[in-house]
């Protein structure tokens, strides 16, 4: 992860939640592990973003705060999720997916995994929490190892 890398929650509001007025099945479980991302990013005194089911046709302020990498999560992953996502690699930005932090409605059984495979295809990577804070203490080590030049 670069110093350009930015989290972005998509929607994690009280509507998509259980017991919301479109409730995304199994919501709040995620809950728990965007809040170790939060944590995560935090530490490394990283941009965290979350938007509320809104979006914008020019995503200005990104570019004013410099960010070239997203690491999304959030709610759903076939709709607000996929959208984000698909806009973020249209722009330019390299897009990460928090595998272990979206949800999906899944009106149709499959819908999330057919957005999992559109979002992979147009050149999103994915990650889980595990995988990440390996990836950020290594880079750590790295970093102290060679003298704070990295």
């Amino acid at each position: 992860m670069n110093p350009k890398s930015a989290l972005l929650i998509v929607d994690v509001q009280l509507d998509f939640c259980p017991g919301g007025a479109l409730p995304v099945p199994d919501s709040d479980k995620i809950i728990p592990v965007l809040n170790k991302y939060i944590k995560l990013f935090s530490r490394q005194q990283l941009p965290i973003f979350a938007s509320r089911d809104w979006h914008s046709r020019q995503i200005k302020h990104f570019k004013q705060f410099g960010i070239a990498s997203l690491f999304v999560g959030g709610l759903a992953t076939d709709y607000c999720v996929k959208w984000t996502v698909m806009d973020a690699l249209k722009f330019g930005y390299k897009v990460t997916l928090l595998l272990d932090a979206i949800k999906g409605v899944n009106i149709k059984p499959r819908d999330s995994e057919v957005a999992f495979d559109e979002m992979i295809g147009l050149g999103s990577q994915k990650t889980t929490f595990e995988k990440l804070y390996k990836a950020m203490a290594d880079n750590s080590e790295t970093f102290h190892k060679k003298g704070g030049k990295n």
